[in-house]
């Protein structure tokens, strides 16, 4: 099979071709659900109060089991939202900063693993998308583009790569397409 690289005829072995549209269905998307899992599970976790993350969720659990409803205090240790609220669209604005806080903790957490996973992948994606697009806004839009600033470069580029997930939809090494053959099946 020959293909064009440039201005010069390149032939690619069968074995190459395979490995191309293996990688192409299946692992290409993962690696960008990948990155942004990484990028919005910290960005979540960040935003849990300090020290240990994974004893956390078990001091939660135990707070409310008992009916102690002091561990929301917790939760909003770290809470700056009360800095950049006045920069929120419409409506959020109104919200109050505690809220919004974790709202915006508990998406990241979430979603970033339903992306990761793929399960639910174009809703979690449209979620964290908008997500993002509130973020650019209310807070990175006003550093200007640079990184090292808090600019907003890498909104961008979380939006962009969401975008994709968001238009091809799934890819095959997801939960939804393993539902969806699944459901296939059960119809035969």
């Amino acid at each position: 099979m020959a293909g064009m690289v440039g201005n010069v005829s390149v032939k690619l072995k069968p074995h190459a071709l395979a490995f191309s549209a293996l990688w192409n269905e299946w692992m290409s998307q993962f690696m960008l659900r990948a990155f942004l899992w990484f990028e919005f599970w910290t960005s979540g976790l960040d935003k849990l109060p300090p020290g240990d993350k994974s004893l956390f969720f078990m001091d939660v659990i135990d707070h409310l089991m008992d009916g102690d409803s002091s561990i929301m205090r917790r939760f909003l240790e770290n809470n700056w939202f009360s800095k950049v609220s006045s920069h929120f669209p419409g409506p959020i604005k109104m919200l109050p900063d505690d809220f919004t806080w974790l709202i915006v903790m508990f998406s990241e957490l979430i979603f970033s693993w339903m992306l990761l996973v793929g399960l639910g992948t174009r809703f979690a994606a449209i979620c964290l998308f908008l997500l993002t697009a509130i973020a650019w806004y209310s807070v990175h839009a006003h550093y200007g583009y640079n990184v090292c600033d808090n600019g907003w470069k890498m909104p961008l580029v979380y939006l962009i790569m969401l975008t994709v997930i968001i238009v091809q939809g799934p890819s095959k090494l997801t939960f939804d397409r393993f539902i969806d053959y699944w459901m296939a099946g059960s119809k035969k």
